[in-house]
């Protein structure tokens, strides 16, 4: 007798290992023409998934990024891409928390010592400067809610979601920082990998422009058709007043088919929100894809 759940695993196994071919072989010329676009003397507002959930941003003038991460620290059989040269011209960094497919510590090390600001929770700060050796004057402390300006951009921190506590009194995940973000009378929102999507928990912001949302399902969930996860996720988006939504946080290729989000995910939100927030533009984006902030 087939196993049709054990059937169903392989063959999204199999998609996997196709799709993480393609990108290494994709990747040097997707980070080439993102690097290109970013350092472009361009005014227009705008941001770059370097991976997944990655990001180079480039608003008024300022070039900075929300955990940068390099391809080959997350797939190491993919090719090395010029780091320290690429990004030399950051001005700021801002690191959310301590998951491999967001704190890119080789990153860290090859910038650590151009004239980069780190604004660091302290809960990341021991690790960060003890692995990678950046000094302790580069980096910025945050203070939940306490805004922090840095070249005509104000970021405010606020606690993350990414602590589940189970009724057992069991726990799982780690502590994470989310960022307000505003500049030139525009806001965005990055509440980063959100595991509890209860608005209540987040501060009222009011509306913004653009929420940059990472799409999750539940631990080993992805292959369930439905357990509440995406009603739940599409709700607590548009419960945090967006006028339009960006869907990241696919194709994290370090991930097996139990936890691996992809686009047919990603269309199942987008059909949903259509359906019942039809006010609210929404879209996904992928690596190296970029995502005009006008």
């Amino acid at each position: 007798m087939i196993n049709i759940t054990t059937d169903l695993f392989a063959i999204k196994q199999t998609q996997i290992a196709q799709r993480r071919k393609e990108l290494c072989e994709q990747y040097p010329s997707l980070w080439s023409a993102m690097i290109s676009a970013w350092q472009a003397d361009d005014p227009k507002d705008a941001a770059w998934l370097t991976y997944s959930a990655n990001y180079l941003l480039r608003t008024g003038g300022a070039r900075w990024a929300i955990d940068p991460l390099a391809l080959y620290w997350r797939v190491p059989e993919a090719p090395r891409v010029d780091v320290e040269r690429d990004l030399a011209g950051l001005s700021f960094v801002l690191l959310t928390h301590d998951h491999r497919d967001h704190l890119d510590l080789n990153l860290i090390r090859l910038l650590k010592d151009k004239p980069i600001r780190w604004v660091i929770p302290a809960f990341l700060q021991e690790k960060v400067i003890s692995e990678t050796g950046l000094a302790l004057e580069k980096i910025i402390t945050p203070r939940l809610m306490h805004p922090i300006k840095m070249d005509g951009v104000t970021v405010t921190p606020f606690e993350g979601q990414h602590l589940i506590t189970y009724a057992n009194g069991s726990c799982k995940g780690v502590p994470e920082l989310g960022y307000m973000v505003e500049c030139a009378n525009k806001r965005w929102l990055f509440p980063g990998d959100t595991r509890v999507y209860d608005v209540s928990r987040f501060p009222k912001f009011g509306e913004v422009d653009l929420l940059f949302v990472h799409l999750w399902l539940g631990h080993g969930s992805a292959q369930v058709r439905t357990n509440g996860y995406m009603d739940a996720f599409c709700h607590f988006a548009a419960d945090l007043h967006p006028r339009r939504v960006v869907i990241t946080h696919l194709e994290e290729l370090a991930r097996d088919a139990n936890n691996y989000i992809d686009d047919e995910h990603a269309q199942t939100a987008l059909d949903l929100f259509k359906e019942n927030y039809p006010e609210i533009d929404c879209s996904v984006a992928h690596t190296g894809e970029m995502v005009d902030l006008q």
